[in-house]
């Protein structure tokens, strides 16, 4: 386990909240683009994570990290559209 969590904290934007892992950190970033293309990067690494190390259930704990913090931004909006482009087609 705390060998995964180890992998896990080399994705940009999980971090430890006491002691806990964070799937979704705050952004830092400026701007509409800025924060969509911000949103997308960390799509691109959660999906190349969750290809690497076999693991779909990545992408549901950053949903429900995203979902209780209650942010909706660029962010997330450049996150969630990736995500569905990958949904969709594959890649």
């Amino acid at each position: 386990m705390i060998h995964r969590a180890n992998l896990l904290l080399e994705l940009d934007f999980v971090g430890l909240n006491h002691g806990r892992l964070d799937f979704w950190t705050r952004a830092d970033c400026i701007g509409w683009s800025e924060c969509c293309a911000l949103g997308r990067r960390r799509a691109e690494q959660a999906i190349a994570f969750m290809k690497k190390y076999d693991d779909p259930l990545l992408l549901a704990k950053i949903a429900d990290a995203r979902s209780a913090k209650g942010i909706r931004d660029a962010v997330q909006i450049g996150y969630a559209q990736r995500i569905a482009e990958f949904i969709l087609t594959g890649r």
